[in-house]
């Protein structure tokens, strides 16, 4: 049985490559932006909700029949189409008579393109790749590793982290000061000096 949340994640990997959703026999719903740096953008998200009002009924994506609904149900899991990877609905048992959403798509698959994504967080997959890092140097240090062939490009990815870490925090430092702007000059009142 596919969860709601690889529902999702079909759908959204889907509309990214321009396909839409149909909802109750209307007409398609297309989103110029699914994936907002760590979420699903607000049209997404807004085309998602109407698909769980209807719980899924009459609601499928474009080139293809099934039915959203079904999706949910023990007959069906999502899972990696064998031609271009993408998610794609497949039958737990029994044959398979349904076309991966690709067959319609004239240049896909396209290595040469961004491949769809789910939306990702920068810090919790910076601090991850921190970690494994962190392991590595450990290991180094202990002489372990130091002559491995990929010892230049592990330090080349942490001077990489480390680079973008700081802008990250001179982008926050920028945006405070955004938020507390500092009065401007003709703006601040002097006390008149007593001269006698």
């Amino acid at each position: 049985m596919a969860s709601s949340q690889s529902v999702q994640s079909y759908l959204a990997y889907w509309m990214q490559l321009g396909k839409g959703v149909i909802i109750a026999h209307q007409a398609p719903v297309h989103c110029t932006q699914v994936v907002m740096g760590d979420r699903y953008s607000p049209a997404f998200t807004a085309c998602w909700e109407q698909i769980t009002a209807c719980e899924g009924q009459n609601c499928y994506l474009e080139g293809s029949e099934i039915v959203i609904a079904d999706l949910l149900l023990e007959q069906w899991e999502i899972t990696p189409c064998y031609r271009c990877a993408l998610l794609i609905p497949q039958k737990a048992r029994g044959i398979q008579t349904e076309a991966c959403p690709c067959s319609d798509l004239e240049n896909w698959p396209n290595l040469e393109l961004p491949q769809p994504r789910k939306p990702v967080n920068n810090c919790d997959r910076l601090s991850q790749i921190r970690q494994r890092l962190a392991k590595f140097d450990d290991q180094a240090q202990e002489g372990m590793v130091a002559s491995h062939p990929a010892v230049p490009q592990m330090l080349g990815l942490y001077c990489a982290l480390e680079i973008h870490s700081q802008k990250e925090q001179d982008a926050r430092a920028i945006a405070s000061l955004r938020l507390n702007p500092l009065p401007a000059p003709d703006a601040i009142q002097t006390a008149p000096s007593s001269v006698h």
